[in-house]
C-alpha cells in the first residue's frame, strides 16, 4: 500500500505474524581492542561488554534487564551467563541486525559448556531489520535502514539526540576509555552514558515493532 510518499508491503501482517509474547528486544555493545585485552581474543575482535533486554508482555507491560561490565577482567563469561538469565524463558527474541547473532555464536564456541543454551538462544532470534526492509519504505529513509534512520520516520517522538552517548561506534570508544579511566567519577559518568544508550536501543525496536504493527492493522 502507498499512502503519500509511504509504501507498505501487503505482506508485512504476514511478516509480523510469527510475534507472539512475551518478545525480548536485545541488543550488545562491544569493543575492538587494537591489541588484545583477553586470553583467547585475536587483534580487533568484538569483545561484547554490554547488553540490554527489554521485555513486552501481551498486556502491554514492559520490563528491562541490563548487564554492563565495569571491571578490569574479561567480560565475555560474565556478559553470557547473565545473558541466559534475563533470556531463560522460551519467546522470541528480537534484534536489529545479525550483529546479536554473531556474538552469540562466538560466545558459544568460546565457552562449551554454555555451547547448548547459548545455540538454544540463536534459534529464537528474530530480525526486526530484515522485515522492513522487506515491507516499509519511506523517501526520508534516504536508503538506509539503520535503526537510527528509520526510527524518527516510523516513531518521530523518539530518537537519541539528548543521549551524550548516540552510536555504536561512540559507546565502543567510551568504554575502551572508562577501562584506563584513572578518575572514579568520569567512570561513573560513562557508564550511566553506555547504559542509556543500550536501552534506547532495545526501547526503540519495541516501539519500531508496535508501529509496524499499527500499519500492518490498516491494510
Amino acid at each position: 500500500m502507498v499512502t503519500g510518499n509511504e509504501f507498505v508491503s501487503p505482506n508485512l501482517r504476514e511478516a509480523l505474524s510469527c510475534v507472539s509474547f512475551p518478545i525480548r528486544y536485545l541488543d550488545f555493545e562491544s569493543f575492538s581492542p587494537a591489541v588484545p585485552r583477553y586470553a583467547g581474543t585475536r587483534c580487533y575482535d568484538a569483545v561484547p561488554f554490554q547488553f540490554s533486554v527489554h521485555t513486552e508482555e501481551h498486556g502491554g507491560g514492559v520490563s528491562h534487564r541490563e548487564f554492563l561490565w565495569t571491571e578490569q577482567g574479561d567480560p565475555r563469561r560474565p556478559l553470557a551467563e547473565a545473558l541466559l538469565e534475563a533470556c531463560a524463558d522460551d519467546g522470541l527474541i528480537c534484534v536489529y541486525s545479525g550483529f546479536e547473532r554473531r556474538v552469540i555464536r562466538a560466545l558459544s564456541r568460546e565457552f562449551p559448556d554454555l555451547r547448548s543454551e547459548l545455540d538454544a538462544l540463536v534459534e529464537r532470534l528474530w530480525d526486526l531489520l530484515k522485515v522492513v526492509e522487506a515491507n516499509y519504505y519511506h523517501p526520508d529513509l534516504r536508503g538506509s535502514f539503520s535503526i537510527k534512520q528509520v526510527l524518527p520516520v516510523l516513531v518521530p517522538e523518539m530518537g537519541y539526540e539528548d543521549l551524550a552517548v548516540a552510536d555504536g561506534r561512540e559507546a565502543s570508544i567510551a568504554y575502551a576509555r572508562s577501562l584506563d579511566c584513572g578518575s572514579d567519577s568520569e567512570r561513573r559518568h560513562i557508564h550511566d552514558a553506555l547504559s542509556e544508550y543500550c536501552r534506547r536501543d532495545t526501547l526503540a525496536m519495541l516501539a519500531l515493532r508496535r508501529a509496524l504493527a499499527q500499519k500492518a492493522r490498516g491494510l
